[in-house]
């Protein structure tokens, strides 16, 4: 199975990752209904960024300051996600050393 792994930089120039987990596309889907979005993949995948984001305690912002807008940027610069394989490194988990 492939994880959804976000990396999201800050305006105050932090940068975090975070992985998706069901309940953030839940949340976002749930969003996009009640929004009347459409199919809109950039407002969906930002969504669920944030709430991975807000859940993991990287940010405690609202979603509208989270994203902003074209007339004034919100609080996130830029994200990315990328699907990685389950063993590669999850920030969401812990590692383990081998003796």
């Amino acid at each position: 199975m492939k994880r959804q792994i976000a990396e999201f930089e800050l305006s105050d120039g932090t940068t975090h990752e975070v992985r998706l987990l069901l309940a953030d596309k839940i949340r976002a889907e749930r969003t996009r209904k009640a929004r009347n979005w459409g199919e809109n993949d950039m407002a969906m995948t930002t969504l669920m960024v944030w709430s991975a984001a807000s859940r993991a305690g990287y940010y405690q912002g609202t979603f509208d300051e989270f994203q902003g807008t074209p007339e004034e940027p919100g609080d996130c610069v830029d994200l990315f996600v990328d699907q990685r394989e389950r063993d590669e490194d999850d920030p969401t988990q812990p590692t383990t050393q081998n003796p």
